[in-house]
């Protein structure tokens, strides 16, 4: 794991995960984890880690479980 609880981390912008990830029939993009259409509202915004899993992260004011690949 890269980052640990208090990092600032930046969610990569969506145009950048489109250009590197394949987006699934639903809008979703797939890589070791799902990015989900809902996370994306907050791409390009920068949010403070609150957990460090075995291989995701919790960022703090959302529910959202996100991986070292999602983030610049």
């Amino acid at each position: 794991m890269t980052y640990k609880i208090g990092d600032k981390v930046r969610v990569k912008k969506w145009e950048d995960l489109e250009l590197e990830y394949e987006v699934t029939e639903y809008g979703e993009i797939h890589f070791d984890a799902g990015f989900a259409y809902g996370m994306r509202e907050y791409c390009g915004k920068e949010l403070i880690i609150d957990y460090v899993g075995k291989f995701e992260y919790l960022c703090h004011g959302n529910d959202w479980m996100r991986q070292d690949w999602m983030f610049d």
